[in-house]
Order: structure tokens, then sequence, then C-alpha cells
């Protein structure tokens, strides 16, 4: 300094040095302009800039425009050096607690809604570092905003809000809540202190529960001094002297809470810090809102494209509506099992190749496909050459196992046309032998948290299975079972009872006749 001495300066915000006595800084030497330099903080660090000194300004010795300044560096204003020494702050959330009684009941009484005045227009600021400051922390405020836009971590979301309000405001500990859905509490996720190693640090649940029921911001210039007696000894501890709490709201309701304390200072916080963070709050909540809205809309798209390999797509549009429940845990149910299984198509794919074997399963399983959604059917899986498909739930129809039969023998049609179709470019045709079967089965989402298939497993699918490996092309066989429950539905022929891998006795299989007695509606 001038007089050789040396002195120690705390900035709380934007910090001006220069030849004037307004300046936080004054230096009272013919080669220090009126205002030479400001300090800023800004959301990445406290920022040094020349105002256009006739002399400049040298950080480590280097003249410089801008810089933004780091512990240890050394600021150079004329003949005056000065050290800086800015503390980390510690970005962990542990040591961080709630306590349910840090303000008593007379305090609760005597806090009252903040009249709504803000940042005074400019004709009504005498102060010009007044102004300069305020314009400053509208400036960073405008620079966060333009920074939550892209972020898409609420958690990034809520630690650049805290950033900013250390950056701007003299803040020993800023806090930020969210609302946890499962219990409806509000809890920490993410806090700045001003210094490294504060140790387990209080805020007050009952400022927090407060602004979270009401909506409402508050404001305590001196909380210390309104602490009810009754007071525990570890709040004694915490010297709260100044508190700011704003909520974080989106559509009437509060998701959030920011806490900000100073413990030294009292009236560390005016009503125009309240205004600014309130913004900055709402700017908060959108950014919250967007974040889960693409979560939600990709949550959707997942699910969609989820049911889309098992359901037709009016079904997809029911089970998302919530007008067909479709559970995820596994449960037992009556379901019709069909098996179509394709024949000699080891020999095709040997002939063919893989592009025209890919090829040709891609053109008969999407005509099964459609044929299977279009009479009501969950298609369960494709393995291999074969399609399993089941009748019974979601949709639980009284016929359907009839709807069951009567996709199969179109199927059979379909294939047949198909094979017409195919001869006359060309190409090799294909045929196809299908089962049915009826029983109980577990139904449900199986897997791992990578893959996930909803199928049915049991009995009931393994003899499906089996049966579909003795039908011929252009057969579709039945088991006993099912025969009883159709009725005279359907013509079948009862065929010689045979030997199934994996069962001890004979099953009774039946043959049933390309066509229905009723050939009215599928319904």
């Amino acid at each position: 300094m001038p007089d050789g001495a040396s002195k120690v300066f705390r900035s709380e915000g934007v910090t001006s040095i220069g030849r004037r006595s307004e300046n936080d800084i004054t230096i009272d030497l013919p080669f220090v302009s009126a205002i030479h330099s400001i300090i800023q903080p800004q959301p990445d660090g406290w920022h040094l800039r020349d105002m256009g000194s006739r002399n400049g300004t040298s950080v480590n010795g280097a003249l410089v425009k801008e810089c933004t300044l780091r512990d240890g560096y050394q600021v150079g204003i004329g003949p005056v050096q000065l050290s800086v020494r800015i503390p980390a702050p510690d970005t962990q959330t542990t040591g961080i607690r709630l306590v349910h009684r840090v303000f008593g009941e007379e305090v609760q009484s005597s806090i009252l809604s903040m009249e709504r005045r803000g940042f005074r227009p400019e004709s009504m600021v005498a102060d010009e570092q007044e102004l300069r400051q305020d314009y400053e922390k509208l400036r960073i405020a405008h620079d966060l905003s333009l920074n939550l836009g892209p972020e898409s971590d609420p958690d990034q979301i809520l630690q650049k809000v805290l950033d900013f309000c250390m950056a701007v405001l003299p803040v020993d500990h800023a806090v930020a809540l969210l609302r946890d859905e499962s219990s409806d509490e509000m809890t920490i996720r993410t806090c700045r202190h001003r210094q490294a190693g504060t140790g387990e640090v209080h805020i007050s649940r009952t400022v927090v529960d407060r602004v979270a029921r009401t909506g409402e911001a508050l404001l305590l210039k001196d909380a210390s001094a309104q602490v009810s007696k009754d007071i525990s000894s570890s709040v004694h501890d915490g010297h709260i002297r100044s508190v700011l709490a704003i909520p974080i709201s989106s559509q009437k309701q509060v998701k959030g809470v920011i806490f900000l304390d100073n413990r030294s200072l009292t009236s560390a916080f005016q009503e125009k810090d309240l205004h600014l963070v309130s913004g900055i709050a709402a700017q908060a909540s959108l950014a919250l809102e967007r974040v889960a809205l693409v979560q939600k809309i990709e949550a959707e798209a997942t699910t969609q494209a989820f049911l889309c390999r098992f359901l037709s797509p009016a079904l997809v549009e029911d089970v998302k509506s919530g007008r067909i429940e479709l559970g995820t845990s596994g449960q037992r149910c009556q379901l019709a099992v069909l098996f179509a299984d394709l024949r000699g198509f080891t020999s095709f794919a040997e002939r063919a190749g893989p592009t025209r074997t890919v090829e040709m399963l891609n053109e008969h399983f999407e005509k099964l496909e459609a044929v299977v959604f279009n009479h009501g059917g969950i298609l369960d899986k494709f393995v291999g050459d074969a399609l399993m498909a089941t009748w019974g739930y979601p949709l639980k129809h009284d016929d359907y196992t009839v709807m069951a039969v009567k996709c199969a023998l179109e199927m059979q049609n379909q294939l047949a046309e198909l094979a017409v179709t195919r001869v006359s470019r060309g190409l090799e045709a294909v045929g196809m032998g299908i089962a049915i079967h009826v029983g109980e089965a577990v139904v449900g989402c199986i897997g791992s948290n990578r893959r996930m298939d909803f199928t049915a497993i049991g009995d009931t699918v393994n003899l499906a299975a089996r049966m579909s490996g003795l039908a011929k092309p252009g057969e579709v066989l039945v088991s006993h079972e099912l025969v009883s429950l159709l009725g005279d539905t359907f013509h079948t022929e009862k065929l010689p009872k045979t030997n199934v891998k994996g069962r001890k006795t004979p099953v009774q299989l039946y043959r049933v006749l390309p066509l229905p007695i009723n050939d009215g509606d599928d319904s």
C-alpha cells in the first residue's frame, strides 16, 4: 500500500481498485487510474478486468486486459502488489444435516412475506458502485440462464445455481434440496461451502419445510437474534446470522428449495438478492421441467418400442392409455400358445446362402406378424425360423382359443399365396407347420437390466413347441385340451396318439381341416 503497510481485503462481490476514494480498494498514487481494475465473481471463479488504465494491470508480472484469477496469483497495480487467496469450495454433500429446530416458534410468527421490490430503477440509484455491482450480478445471472438451457443432469443444474449464488452473494453455505417423489420429503441433492473443511453444517428444516409448504421465499436478516430459548446447543454452534430460502416451483407445486446462509454477517442478504435468486430459481425450475419432460418422452419411446415388439399398434395405445394393464411381474394365466415352424429351412439356408436366407425369413415373418395382430394375438418372439404367439393375456376374450385357430388357418393360407408369388419370381417356396396348445403358463417380463422380453414360460409352452415339430407343411395341429374348448367351430381329424419328447405318456393330437364350419366374423 502507499504507506508501506500490508492490508487484507475480503471481497464478497464486485471489487473495484483505483485512485478514487469510492473504490473498494483505494490506491492513492499517480500511477493508478481513477478506476484502474475490477475483480468480479463468475461461475468459473474470480475474474480480473483492467478498466483501460493508463499504466495497465499485471498478473504474475505480465500485463493483461482480462484474466481468471487463481489462488496465489500476484496482481500488480502500479507499484502495489496484491496477493490473491481463494479458498477452494467444498462440493461434497456430506456434512450437511437438516435440523428440526433451528428457529423457534416466535421466529416463525415474525417472518412476513417480502414486499415486492427488487432492483430499483437506474434513476433512483445514486451510488455508482452499487449500480456497477447490481449490473455485474445481472450479467452473471444472464450467463447462467444461457448455461442452464443445454444441461440435461438435474444435479448439474442445481450445482450451477449454487455456483452463481456463491459468486454474487456473501454466502457461507449454499444447499439445494429436491422433493423425493417416494417419501414426499425435501432431500439434499448438492451443496457448496465458502471454506473447505467446514465440518458438519446444520440447516434449518423448519425454514425448509415452511418454504416447501407455503411456496414463499424467506429472508431473515438477523436469524441469531430470533433464536428461541429452547434451541439445542448444536444449533448455537452453527451461528446462523442471515438466511435466504427460495422455493423451486413448478405448476404451483414446490419441487425444491435453495437454502443460503451467512454465519458471520447480519443483513448479509437484501430484498433485491431475494428477487434475483427467485428469478434464477424460476429458470432452474424450467430447466428441471425440461429435463423431466425429455426423460418422460425417452421412457415413453422406449416403452412403445418395447410394446411394439409384441402387440399390434392398437393394443400398444390401449396399454399406454391404461385401458389394458400389462403386468411386468410374473403371473399365472390360461393361454393358447401357437408355434409356427418353417419346413425345409436348414436345407434351404445351405443352398441359398445367408443373404437370401435372411430376405426369405423377413418376407415370411412380415406377413405372419400381420396375421397374428389381425387376430388379436401377442407376438411373443421369433426363434430362428419359428414364430411364437399367444392368446388369453392381456386381452381376455371368451373365444381366445377360436381366435388362435383362425389365425393358424389364415397363416397357412397366406403362406400358400406367398409360395405362388415366390415361384413366379423364380424363388423357392417354403412350407410351414403350426401347432396350438392351451393351458396354464407364467407370463411376465423376463431377462436382465440390459435385455428384457415379455414372454410366457411353462409346460404349456414347451408342449406347443414340441407339437409344432410334428406338424407337416400346411398342417395345423391342436391338442386334446384345445379341441375340448372349441366345440363344433372347426372340423378336426383325430390322429393316433404320439410320443412327445419330455412326456412319459403319449399325447392325443388333432388335425384342423382347412375350412371352418362357421366362416363368419372373427369376433
